[in-house]
């Protein structure tokens, strides 16, 4: 799943300021975070993200020169945009609470994932404005990316997610730095949610062997675990359920506005190995046996998606015609929904 925030000015400090925390944004061990898009490479930012380049880059400045990469700026210009990707709960339990390998394994399937999805939002999404008015429309040349990976939610549950910090500068084929247009990521947000929980069942599949329940609006959880045994891992779905349930509620929208009036204020949360021991006590209480689960990973499996019934679905009466119009995001995501042991986001373009 793929949520959007805004980065305002005081999110500049706040996000440069925890990378000078070994404790990181959500807790001990967090990843300190890594650079990605093409514009982050034309800045020559590779490799670990650090405090003073991340201040640079969401202040519309050269990390090198310290030149100012716009040519107008303003008081109320925002820093940038926040990609959130959050796996499904049951892969977060799988990732978070195994050791070794599992973990491993999980954490790469996850990165990989995250990876795919934004690669796709930068080629499909990333636009920048020209002409008068900016009414004339450019491919954007690249974008500047820092990836940040975390383990926990607000409520202190198992959360396996990726904040990608897109700064508000992209490169357009002109040469010219200016700011992307916000609002083709907006449109395209349940799109890339829906590649990278497709990409993210592809990897688990074929690195673990997990199986799926079917795909219900671009999303699944691996069939080892039941809903009960997700939901007492599921502090913020219940909060954000009953904030819709009084609100009378039950859009997309409702769902991000309950979101925002739920949410506490991030807070560093106790020692890594106190959240654990929590979680692994949960864990027996809900009846999870994950050496049992795990024993079941030995199956390895590659997905592999049948194009020709795929094309015969989305072209029949059913399908996309049903809608009476369709875009290229509508098509990507009834490919990825269709793909219950997943596909990777090139696998996805190529139905």
């Amino acid at each position: 799943m793929l949520t959007i925030g805004r980065l305002g000015r005081g999110a500049t400090r706040y996000y440069a300021e925890s990378l000078r925390h070994e404790d990181g944004y959500d807790g001990p061990a967090e990843d300190a975070g890594r650079w990605r898009g093409r514009g982050a490479a034309r800045l020559g930012l590779r490799g670990a993200v650090a405090p003073e380049d991340l201040s640079a880059v969401l202040d519309g400045r050269h990390p090198r020169t310290d030149e100012a990469l716009l040519m107008r700026r303003h008081a109320k210009r925002r820093a940038g945009f926040d990609l959130s990707l959050s796996a499904p709960k049951g892969v977060s339990l799988l990732g978070l609470l195994t050791n070794g390998a599992v973990r491993a394994e999980v954490g790469a399937a996850h990165r990989s994932a995250v990876h795919q999805a934004i690669d796709d939002l930068e080629n499909r999404a990333a636009w920048v404005r020209r002409g008068f008015g900016g009414c004339e429309y450019l491919p954007a040349d690249g974008l500047v990316e820092a990836v940040f990976e975390h383990t926990t939610s607000r409520a202190q549950d198992p959360q396996l997610h990726a904040h990608v910090l897109v700064a508000n500068v992209a490169h357009g084929p002109d040469g010219r730095w200016s700011s992307p247009d916000g609002s083709a990521f907006y449109a395209y947000a349940i799109t890339t949610g829906y590649l990278y929980e497709a990409a993210l069942r592809a990897e688990l599949t074929e690195r673990l062997g997990v199986e799926w329940r079917p795909v219900v609006h671009g999303l699944s959880e691996p069939a080892a675990f039941s809903r009960a045994q997700l939901r007492a891992f599921s502090t913020r779905t219940e909060q954000i359920k009953e904030e819709m349930a009084k609100a009378g509620g039950h859009s997309r929208r409702s769902n991000q506005v309950a979101n925002v009036r739920t949410r506490e204020p991030k807070e560093h949360g106790p020692e890594r190995s106190t959240i654990v021991a929590a979680w692994q006590i949960r864990a027996e209480m809900a009846g999870i046996d994950l050496p049992s689960i795990t024993r079941d990973f030995a199956r390895r499996r590659r997905p592999k998606l049948d194009h020709e019934r795929l094309r015969a679905e989305l072209t029949g009466p059913s399908g996309l015609r049903s809608d009476g119009w369709f875009d290229t995001g509508a098509v990507l995501r009834a490919v990825a929904e269709r793909a219950r042991a997943g596909a990777s986001v090139r696998d996805v373009a190529r139905a």
